[in-house]
C-alpha cells in the first residue's frame, strides 16, 4: 500500500468514527493549506468526504487525500476554536481594517484566506490582511519577498495610509471651519501641511533600508501609530 493510501485509509476511518462531531481538518486547496472546524455529516466514499463548515453552514464535499492532518479538541476547547472561527470576521469591523472595501478583488481574496493555516496553526488574520494589502499569496512570500519589491510596495501601503490620514483631516478641517471653530482650523492645517511634505522625508528614510526586517519594521513617526495589523505580524 502507498504513503498516500494509507493515509487516506487513517483519515477515513477517523472521518468515519467522528459523524456528528466537530472537528478540526487541515487541507490543502490551491496550493495554500488551510485549517478550519467541520461538522462530519456522513461516512466517507470514493476517497472523498462530505463535512458542514461551521463558518458559513454550508455543506461542502473535498477529497481525502487533500486532508494533511485531523485534530480532535475536548468539548470546551472545541466550543472555544468554533466561537473564534464565528467571531471571525469582527476583526475587519475596526478601522485599521477598513484600507480593504466590501465587494473588492482584494476583500473578496480575504474571506477566502482567512482560515490560512501553516503547519498545523492558524495565520493569524492580521498576517493574512497584511499579505493581501502587500500583494503577496501569504505572510511567507513576505518574508522571501524580493527586497526592492518589497520596499516598493511597503512605501505605497504607507503612502495610501498617509492619503486617508489627509482625506479625513480635510473632512474635519471642513466640519472646524462650519462651526467656525478657527483654533481647530488652525492645527489641522499645520499637520495636513507636514504630510503634504512627508513624501520626501519618507523617501530619504527608506532609501537606507536594506533588508526586509528593516523594511517592515519601518514607519513614519507623523503616521504613528502605525495599523494594529502590522504590530501583531
Amino acid at each position: 500500500m502507498s504513503k498516500e493510501n494509507f493515509a487516506i485509509e487513517v483519515y477515513s476511518g477517523i472521518l468515519d468514527d467522528n459523524i456528528g462531531k466537530t472537528i478540526f481538518i487541515e487541507y490543502l486547496e490551491n496550493n495554500n493549506t488551510y485549517i478550519q472546524p467541520f461538522e462530519v455529516l456522513e461516512k466517507t466514499s470514493n476517497s472523498k468526504f462530505k463535512v458542514k463548515q461551521i463558518y458559513d453552514n454550508s455543506t461542502v464535499t473535498k477529497d481525502i487525500s487533500a486532508i494533511q492532518q485531523i485534530s480532535i479538541q475536548s468539548e470546551e476547547r472545541t466550543q472555544k476554536l468554533v466561537n473564534e472561527v464565528l467571531n471571525i470576521d469582527n476583526l475587519l469591523d475596526e478601522p485599521a481594517y477598513q484600507m480593504i472595501e466590501k465587494g473588492t478583488d482584494d476583500y473578496n481574496t480575504f474571506h477566502e484566506k482567512k482560515f490560512l493555516s501553516s503547519k498545523g496553526v492558524v495565520v493569524p488574520m492580521e498576517s493574512i490582511y497584511l499579505a493581501i494589502k502587500l500583494g503577496y499569496n501569504n505572510y511567507d512570500d513576505i518574508l522571501t519577498a524580493d527586497v526592492d519589491e518589497l520596499k516598493t510596495k511597503w512605501l505605497a501601503l504607507i503612502n495610501e495610509h498617509k492619503n486617508k490620514a489627509i482625506e479625513m483631516l480635510t473632512t474635519e478641517k471642513t466640519n472646524s471651519q462650519n462651526e467656525g471653530n478657527t483654533d481647530d482650523v488652525e492645527e489641522i492645517e499645520v499637520i495636513l501641511s507636514l504630510l503634504n511634505d512627508l513624501t520626501t522625508e519618507i523617501n530619504e528614510e527608506m532609501s537606507s533600508l536594506t533588508d526586509r526586517e528593516s523594511i517592515l519594521s519601518y514607519w513614519p513617526p507623523l503616521l504613528l501609530p502605525a495599523p494594529i495589523y502590522l504590530y501583531t505580524t
